[in-house]
């Protein structure tokens, strides 16, 4: 009856075991883990004590950091033989009659127990364990014991001993442990002939199942963060950069964010200007070029009489060039710049003059990286002249690719012509 009741208990605890559960529980995780071991069982007694089999079930739960609870149940069987009839006629011990000098115990075992992990490594998981728990015994009545002995009977226990765990995959661990368990009975092995209680040492082995894909969570102590400085300027264009984030709304890393020609610390303190717009008033020259010129670049009215004075300029007295790129490039030669230079003259003594510049390439690659390359190119002669003064407003980039080549892109000559960025007036 006991040996059922034992194996009917592990059978629960191990159906218990999900592999859904969670790791060692060193870090006291909120998930579960559950598994089942078995192994041998040496009964500890006055008599020759012998080795029988065990086998347990069980689930755990994390609680702190590196602290679990562990809740088992499972089967032992302690066994044993010596001359237990003489030592009992010599004690004067009325004995039961017997089939032979030994013993045979079933028992049916539950514990709970405190596992104490203090180590903290990637593959193995040592522990230490203490419990209390009971016992269930039925002594086989084939074998010997004194009249002064129940039987069948209750008693408590209290385990200790040490394990390690190690992982195996994500979800399972093998399990080793060994232990010793002290038990507030005497009468385990049949007889009641020296007196202290009964004990047992178990080795056991087995598989634990849960989650142990996740690093521990071990507690990080927040750093604090360090306090901006509300006067830094990290630009250098009068505002610190706290303002120009939150109040102005412009680009803190940047001196002139609309590229007017007007740092944005001067467009707030000095002018009064939008430093997100590059022409406040809208009447068609940027707030630089106003500023430059003494007309007001808060009214629109004065853009009209200078555009009127330089709407059109006399552009038979000049062309704008085509700028050339090597294979695969997007960087100047020192003749291209020399191009740009003239025509950043030119741009800056006509500011009526609005500029588009069509980049393109020859069909070698894929289209969609001549696109973005003509982009590039394009966008390299934006910045040069812009840093010829050029207002960038007065600019249009425009990326076109293979398309529209003004020459065949059979021959070496014809696709060096087609890397280019014409440049537009409008």
């Amino acid at each position: 009856m006991a040996l059922r009741k034992g194996l009917l208990t592990v059978g629960l605890l191990a159906l218990l075991a999900s592999p859904t559960w969670a790791q060692f529980g060193r870090d006291g995780a909120a998930g579960w883990s559950g598994g089942i071991r078995a192994g041998a069982l040496l009964s500890v007694t006055e008599f020759e004590d012998e080795i029988g089999p065990t086998i347990w079930g069980y689930v755990r739960h994390g609680l702190v950091e590196n602290w679990e609870l562990e809740l088992s149940g499972g089967y032992g069987r302690y066994k044993g033989s010596g001359d237990i009839a003489d030592w009992a006629a010599m004690q004067a011990l009325p004995m039961v009659d017997t089939m032979g000098d030994a013993y045979s115990t079933d028992m049916a075992l539950g514990e709970a127990r405190l596992l104490f992990s203090p180590f903290d490594y990637e593959k193995w998981n040592p522990y230490f364990y203490a419990g209390v728990g009971f016992v269930r015994y039925d002594l086989d009545e084939q074998f010997i014991r004194t009249n002064d002995v129940e039987p069948i009977d209750w008693g408590m226990i209290m385990p200790v001993g040490a394990g390690a765990q190690y992982k195996l995959s994500d979800g399972m661990a093998l399990e080793m442990s060994g232990g010793y368990t002290y038990t507030m009975l005497d009468d385990l092995n049949g007889a009641i002939l020296e007196k202290g209680n009964d004990a047992y040492l178990t080795a056991m082995i087995g598989l634990t199942m849960g989650d142990f894909s996740a690093e521990p969570a071990r507690p990080v102590k927040p750093t604090p963060m360090p306090k901006p400085d509300a006067l830094a300027d990290t630009d250098g264009d009068g505002l610190t950069d706290q303002d120009e984030k939150t109040v102005y709304f412009t680009n803190p890393l940047m001196a002139d964010s609309d590229g007017d020609g007007l740092s944005d610390g001067d467009e707030v303190k000095v002018f009064g200007t939008d430093p997100n717009k590059a022409d406040t008033d809208g009447g068609g020259i940027g707030d630089g070029d106003e500023v430059g010129r003494g007309t007001d670049p808060l009214d629109a009215d004065d853009d009209m009489g200078e555009m009127e004075e330089r709407a059109m300029p006399d552009l038979t007295q000049f062309s704008l060039p085509t700028v050339n790129f090597t294979t695969g490039g997007f960087v100047l030669s020192a003749a291209e710049q020399q191009k740009l230079n003239e025509t950043a003259m030119i741009l800056n003594q006509n500011m009526g003059l609005l500029v588009e510049l069509q980049g393109y390439t020859d069909n070698a690659g894929y289209s969609a990286d001549n696109l973005r390359l003509s982009r590039k190119r394009a966008k390299t002669v934006e910045s040069y002249l812009a840093g010829q003064g050029v207002a960038r407003w007065r600019m249009t980039v425009k990326s076109l690719g293979e398309k529209m080549p003004i020459a065949p892109n059979d021959t070496p000559e014809g696709r060096a012509q087609n890397r280019r960025v014409e440049l537009i007036a409008r």
